[in-house]
């Protein structure tokens, strides 16, 4: 029993030094630094309005699904999935990457460069 006990801690511990190895590499790892490039704006229509009391999403563009699937197709947009990982396994527009919308704002220094991104969720 004392050697299997011992084996889990040993193992455990392996996996934590392993995490925190990924994180300070992750974390040391510095964004390229690239030139401004002059990206046209995208054209966008609210394809749906609801009121409520929160305006916090007032600002928010809303692209028809017409039009995201044009700008995927021309390799146009980044596209990025926020919804969960459940909600990503069970089903996701293939080449989005999935960053969980609580993990975004950690991941925006590692995001392309030069193309407007588009997220979708629920």
């Amino acid at each position: 029993m004392k050697n299997r006990d011992l084996a889990v801690y040993v193992a455990g511990g392996i996996i934590v030094v392993a995490l925190l190895a990924f994180s300070v590499t992750r974390l040391a790892r510095k964004p390229q630094l690239e030139a401004p490039v002059s990206v046209a704006p995208v054209t966008v229509t609210a394809t749906t309005t609801t009121s409520s009391a929160d305006d916090s999403t007032a600002s928010v563009h809303r692209i028809p699904l017409a039009d995201v699937r044009k700008l995927v197709e021309q390799n146009a947009v980044t596209l990025i999935d926020v919804r969960d990982a459940d909600a990503y396994l069970a089903s996701h527009i293939p080449g989005a990457l999935h960053i969980p919308v609580q993990y975004l704002e950690g991941e925006i220094d590692y995001l392309p460069k030069g193309k407007p991104i588009v997220t979708y969720c629920t």
